[in-house]
């Protein structure tokens, strides 16, 4: 004859280690769940670097480009100028057009946005940088970037910031995009703030390889701009 007792506590024995065994396996789900998130965070892109290029009367300048994103440091790409050299100078570009040029490495932990500024002949007419949001908050246009007095920039340059990565979302591809801006007010008024937008161009998404815009011109007379904005579009998983 069994003993009620005994089976009772082999019956109590099975249901404990039932119940532990869920745990566990619920435990080992969660575990699981939070690697797939971490694995997933940060970019799946490639390495990439921008370029700018101005053209003043249909006759370009070299196209000028930042630092990699896989960078340690950003570097601003040199200045670039129109390829008119009208009167020994190459001033007042009518156009520009971005450059995405991709590299052959990938950069899985870096968030990274497009900044551009702008300068007359000196130094000291530098403006103020302008740059798109981070990508890790989706991206979007900058403000127009130009020199000092927002008046006819001869040259811009640009760069790509980057920082870590702190988004749970994934950066899957992106795209750069131009439009040029100008003025519509006379250049004694400098509290006008009404511009004239052009076309906005975009370059292929990444994942598409190398690619640059079309040549963005004002929306004004197609010459001489007053500024520059640029975009950076995304998607994320």
């Amino acid at each position: 004859m069994k003993n009620p007792l005994l089976a009772g506590v082999v019956s109590l024995g099975f249901v404990l280690t039932a119940c532990g065994g869920e745990e566990q396996d619920a435990s080992l789900l969660a575990e699981e769940s939070s690697s797939e998130v971490e694995q997933q965070a940060g970019t799946t892109v490639r390495d990439f670097r921008v370029g700018i290029q101005l053209i003043d009367q249909n006759i370009a300048g070299t196209p000028q480009y930042s630092s990699f994103a896989s960078a340690a440091t950003s570097s601003w790409s040199s200045y670039a100028v129109d390829g008119d050299s009208d009167n020994s100078q190459q001033d007042d570009p009518d156009g520009a057009r971005l450059y995405l040029e991709l590299g052959t490495g990938s950069i899985p932990t870096k968030d990274f946005q497009i900044c551009i500024r702008a300068r007359d002949a000196a130094s000291s007419t530098q403006g103020v940088e302008q740059c798109t949001p981070w990508a890790s908050a989706g991206g979007g246009w900058s403000d127009p970037a130009s020199d000092n007095d927002f008046w006819d920039p001869n040259a811009y340059q640009v760069i790509i910031k980057t920082r870590t990565w702190t988004s749970t979302e994934t950066l899957t591809d992106f795209q750069l995009g131009i439009q040029v801006v100008d003025e519509v007010c006379p250049w004694y008024s400098p509290d006008c703030n009404e511009f004239q937008e052009g076309t906005a161009y975009y370059t292929r998404w990444a994942s598409e390889g190398n690619s640059n815009t079309e040549y963005a011109y004002d929306g004004d007379d197609k010459k001489n701009p007053d500024g520059i904005k640029v975009f950076l579009g995304v998607t994320k998983g």
